[in-house]
């Protein structure tokens, strides 16, 4: 065997030894399944748990919301391009706000399933130059039961890079701060709130999400 050859066995090899699950994988989801709030009496347990939220005392959480959303019933802005009511389990929305210098506003929402979790957190990147969350990319990890999340990089402007003139730290909000603050938030959140960490964390993103992963590496 050439060493080219070798040095492909070994790769493929120990990719399938990363893809390997943990050894402990189906008893942690099944005991974070268990934990997960009830569909019954009438989500008032649900809806007490994700209104507590908003009471965390968690540093840099900056969490302005945390609602209950009843299954089918999510209505997004008409901007979106989405159905309304759009059909979703049902979960708990949660909406903040990251300031890490006087000059960050970092948009960010955080989706907590209220049941079936999957025991693994999830955050969507972004496209072009940001600028807004990712609703349409959200969508499908809650209902595969994933905790997911998704940030507009620190600014709301999209295509116009105005939002950068002079404004240094909101370039590193964009190049890599706002999407590492939206994971530590969300993690210290989604252990709040399922009393149990993620057993595994993912980011999924192309084009601009793709540099956005490769920042977080």
């Amino acid at each position: 065997m050439n060493a080219l050859a070798l040095l492909l066995a070994i790769c493929i090899l120990s990719g399938f030894a990363q893809a390997k699950p943990h050894p402990n994988e189906s008893r942690n989801v099944s005991r974070i399944t268990s934990h997960s709030i009830p569909s019954t009496p009438a989500n008032q347990v649900a809806q007490s748990e994700c209104a507590k939220l908003e009471h965390l005392a968690l540093a840099r959480m900056g969490i302005t919301s945390a609602v209950y959303v009843a299954a089918d019933s999510l209505k997004l802005p008409p901007a979106e391009g989405l159905p309304a009511p759009i059909d979703l389990p049902a979960f708990c929305r949660v909406q903040g706000v990251l300031k890490p210098t006087i000059d960050s506003f970092i948009k960010y929402e955080l989706w907590l399933p209220t049941s079936a979790w999957n025991g693994r957190f999830e955050q969507v990147g972004n496209g072009g130059f940001a600028g807004r969350i990712r609703y349409k990319f959200m969508i499908p990890e809650l209902r595969n039961g994933f905790a997911v999340a998704s940030t507009d990089d620190g600014h709301t402007n999209g295509a116009d890079q105005s939002w950068a003139i002079e404004h240094p730290e909101k370039v590193i909000d964009y190049g890599y701060r706002a999407v590492h603050d939206t994971s530590t938030a969300s993690k210290s959140i989604i252990r709040d709130f399922y009393n149990q960490a993620a057993a595994y964390s993912y980011f999924n993103g192309c084009s601009d999400g793709g540099r956005e992963a490769a920042e977080q590496r």
